[in-house]
């Protein structure tokens, strides 16, 4: 099954997180601390999604 496309690949704010992320690539895999990197991507996106989408994510876990 496939996954629906719920973003679009050219909207600025998802070009620039790309460039974040990718700017965050300079260390072996080892030494990245994934789950630190998912706490603050997790943080970046509650304060900037609108409430609705805060509640839906809060709603899955």
């Amino acid at each position: 099954m496939s996954h629906p496309v719920m973003f679009d690949a050219h909207d600025p704010d998802c070009l620039r997180l790309r460039d974040i992320c990718l700017a965050l690539g300079a260390s072996p895999p080892d030494r990245v601390d994934w789950s630190e990197i998912a706490e603050l991507v997790d943080a970046s996106y509650r304060l900037t999604a609108p409430a609705r989408l805060v509640k839906e994510l809060d709603s899955r876990a």
